[in-house]
């Protein structure tokens, strides 16, 4: 019955499948991801499936939105986090542009639960760099 809310829920805010082009209900996805985190591990196990196939086609600002939204929800499964961590390393990697305010969100989001490696921190740092911050 959870599973199903999140299902209902998750996708139609506009981070998974298609439906991406929705506009976006922070406060909704927030509660999405709490439920989610409520449903215990197979919740948490239909998140990492959903990230498996969205984090490579996410725009910057759902990226941050994602990222912020995770934190807030008080998720604390570190594989989601891990995907994360990748996933804006190698964004950044390839060139992929990320504002000042989308930036700040991600440190926040990463800060906020002790996670993020070096080579994560490193990118956000050049990210900061780039646009003129430091």
């Amino acid at each position: 019955q959870a599973l199903q809310l999140v299902r209902e829920q998750l996708v139609p805010t506009g981070f998974f499948g298609l439906s991406s082009f929705l506009p976006m209900d922070r406060e909704k996805l927030v509660d999405s991801l709490v439920i989610a985190a409520c449903a215990g591990a197979r919740g948490l196990v239909l998140l990492e499936d959903m990230l498996v196939s969205s984090l490579p086609s996410l725009d910057s600002e759902k990226f941050a939105a994602l990222a912020t939204s995770i934190a807030k929800a008080q998720i604390n499964y570190k594989v989601v986090w891990l995907m994360l961590q990748e996933a804006f390393t190698e964004s950044c990697a390839f060139g992929k542009y990320f504002s000042t305010q989308q930036l700040t969100e991600i440190a926040w989001a990463f800060a906020l639960t002790g996670e993020g490696n070096s080579a994560m921190w490193s990118a956000l740092h050049g990210g900061m760099a780039s646009a003129g911050q430091l």
